[in-house]
């Protein structure tokens, strides 16, 4: 992974848990954020 590819998705990353962080998420919303957060994890 490139160091442009991995900030990119470190980016990405954080806007997943800033969303999940907030409380109006519902609850299929979050789970989907979930996901994506733990593919860009990887």
């Amino acid at each position: 992974m490139t160091k442009e590819t991995f900030e990119h998705a470190l980016a990405e990353l954080e806007e997943v848990v800033a969303k999940l962080e907030d409380e109006s998420v519902g609850l299929e919303e979050a789970l989907k954020l979930f996901e994506r957060g733990v593919r860009l994890a990887k």
